[in-house]
């Protein structure tokens, strides 16, 4: 196949739906951006996606009560068999791992934000890299992170982008690698 993920948010319900069971019907990533929409397009939506990436606003709207985000993100993997995320912004993002059966943390890399235009859509898209890329779920995770702390830093909406040396700099600053003794 020409692609290795599929991103959609919840704009053109149809085709998401569309491109979702594409992706899922060949084993790539099926990645939902579920922002804020009526529920009925959420409800439409979520069974198709491998991978659901929720606001903490979308998150309430398909869960039906204010939840902290980690209890929405809770919520929503009962609801489903996909991966589910929730994100916060700058208080970061919460992530439900299957193996373990609970609610992880992400934290976003501390900034003083000066524009947060696209820095959700930076998010999604770097996540989507980082899926089709086969990086582990959490450095998929921090990846997104970083490219959206580093838009933050920046005035515009995708021209404020960064790229990936910028992104996987700002990663190494925020989590450095584990590093192992000889003996270990």
């Amino acid at each position: 196949s020409g692609f290795d993920a599929v991103l959609v948010d919840v704009r053109w319900p149809g085709a998401a739906a569309l491109a979702l069971s594409a992706a899922r019907s060949i084993g790539r990533p099926a990645i939902l951006d579920a922002d804020t929409a009526p529920v009925e397009v959420l409800e439409q939506l979520l069974p198709s996606a491998s991978h659901i990436v929720a606001s903490e606003p979308a998150a309430r709207i398909v869960c039906g009560h204010a939840l902290d985000p980690e209890s929405a993100c809770a919520d929503l993997a009962s609801r489903t068999d996909a991966f589910v995320a929730v994100t916060g912004g700058a208080a970061g993002t919460w992530w439900h791992d299957r193996a373990t059966g609970r609610v992880r943390h992400v934290e976003a890399p501390k900034v003083k934000a000066v524009d947060t235009l696209a820095a959700g859509d930076v998010f999604h898209g770097a996540f989507a890299v980082g899926l089709a890329e086969a990086m582990p779920m959490e450095e998929a995770l921090r990846f997104a992170s970083a490219a959206a702390a580093l838009k933050c830093l920046r005035f515009g909406g995708r021209l404020g982008a960064p790229d990936r040396a910028e992104t996987l700099a700002m990663m190494a600053a925020h989590w450095p690698p584990v590093r192992r003794g000889k003996g270990s």
